[in-house]
């Protein structure tokens, strides 16, 4: 979803996805996956085995593509990401990590190139050179995809907020 200025709830939109409390390999824990990344066109999401494009302003499904190698099973009804790692370069260009690889995609979701890995991808970043970092069950890998840099951050107007307090007991 998205919030203005005031706070007031612009659109809210489910996902869907369902995700449980647990991450390949991991067991059971409160980790985080990277399955969500954005530039000022287009939101990406990722549920593992599937990348979808979705639109900035009310975050409906444009575009969807199946992840090649990508896996997401269900357990008790909640879906577990097997694999992870969404990132968006300057050059609108979509990562995605998978069971066996990163693969690149345009932002029409086109694959454009792979590079495989050891293991399956937990994450991925792409650093200001425009390297593309993996890391895994085991591994972490420099991967040339020819990555344009990270999207510089779009700067937002902030709220000025007036903390209450006192926080601390005297």
């Amino acid at each position: 979803g998205v919030f203005d200025e005031n706070l007031n709830v612009g659109f809210r939109n489910n996902h869907g996805y369902g995700f449980s409390y647990s991450f390949a390999g991991y067991a059971p824990t409160n980790l985080g996956t990277n399955s969500i990344a954005a530039n000022t066109d287009f939101i990406y999401t990722s549920n593992g085995s599937v990348l979808e494009k979705r639109s900035i302003v009310d975050a409906s499904i444009l575009q969807a593509v199946t992840i090649p190698n990508g896996l997401t099973t269900v357990d008790f009804g909640f879906s577990s990401v097997e694999n992870g790692g969404l990132e968006v370069d300057s050059c609108g260009n979509v990562y995605v990590g998978s069971t066996n690889g990163v693969y690149k995609f345009d932002s029409n979701l086109n694959q454009i190139d792979v590079k495989t890995t050891p293991g399956i991808v937990y994450d991925l970043a792409i650093n200001n050179n425009g390297e593309v970092v993996a890391c895994g069950q085991g591994f972490v890998a420099s991967l040339d995809l020819n990555a344009c840099e990270p999207p510089l951050p779009e700067c937002f107007e902030c709220l000025e907020l007036t903390p209450v307090g006192p926080f601390c007991p005297d």
